[in-house]
């Protein structure tokens, strides 16, 4: 039988799931260097409430609101199939109902063109709140013969081994092609852990990258004092806008896709456009 564009397969329903992480459940996904769930963005400043008029916007966000208080909903939105809607929230690309009696997480993916509609617009949302983080906060690994002609930002925490892996491929990249690597802090612990305080003193460092990798070979790094002033909140921020649940958490160039946990060098650099 002939495929329909509208035709919404793929999809695993989780009616009324959970919408957001603890920080603990964070830590959890960390070590694993993946994801426990999907990961995705959004961003409070992006005007996502595209499409459905305004009062069926509002009223799917006071049904939703009704249903569960804790719901944070950054933006309501069409999707190509009818009766359907996309919500942004927490950090998910979520789906509801037109009348709002099921809300269910997992992928839109249209089959004519072979193209996972949900993928797409978690990239999109990550690339709009990754593009608002100041590339002069991050520890960036530039690299050695000439300028950079892609690049990819991770947040990591130095105390994952999946980090420590990468950044091994990291130092070979940048070493041996025209990408630059561009960091963000992401204790997975919180903001008030040991790691947090680690990432601080790295970023504070005469030198922040050879800090960087200092730490990430499981060495020691000189402590910053307490006046040393961090962009840590505003990556904290950044990574729960993009729902970043593990580290590493890799956002390909500016409009590449995301990558949540380790890949090889190869596979990124192919992502990036660039082939051995």
């Amino acid at each position: 039988m002939p495929l329909k564009t509208t035709l919404f397969a793929a999809v695993c329903l989780l009616a009324l799931a959970p919408i957001a992480c603890t920080a603990e459940e964070n830590a959890d996904a960390g070590d694993s260097g993946t994801s426990t769930s999907n990961d995705s963005a959004s961003s409070a400043t992006m005007d996502g409430d595209a499409g459905a008029s305004a009062d069926t916007r509002e009223s799917l966000r006071s049904r939703l609101k009704e249903a569960r208080p804790q719901l944070d909903i950054s933006s309501i939105r069409d999707t190509p199939v009818s009766g359907i809607y996309e919500v942004i929230s927490g950090g998910g690309v979520y789906y509801v109902s037109a009348d709002a009696r099921y809300l269910f997480s997992g992928d839109l993916i249209n089959l004519e063109e072979g193209r996972n509609l949900t993928d797409d617009r978690r990239a999109d949302l990550a690339h709009e709140v990754v593009g608002e983080l100041d590339r002069s906060d991050m520890v960036v690994f530039e690299p050695s013969n000439g300028p950079a002609e892609n690049h990819l930002t991770v947040f990591t925490d130095h105390t994952c081994p999946y980090c420590q892996r990468l950044h091994e491929d990291v130092l070979t990249m940048v070493q041996d092609h025209p990408v630059e690597v561009r960091y963000a802090m992401f204790p997975r612990a919180g903001g008030d852990s040991s790691a947090a305080d680690t990432m601080r003193d790295i970023w504070c460092a005469d030198d922040p990258a050879g800090a960087m990798t200092a730490a990430k070979a499981g060495r020691s790094v000189p402590s910053s004092g307490s006046d040393c002033s961090t962009p840590l909140d505003a990556h904290l921020q950044a990574a729960k806008a993009i729902g970043v649940r593990g580290t590493p958490y890799i956002v390909v160039g500016d409009d590449g896709p995301i990558v949540p946990g380790y890949r090889p060098q190869k596979e990124l650099l192919s992502m990036m456009g660039v082939f051995e």
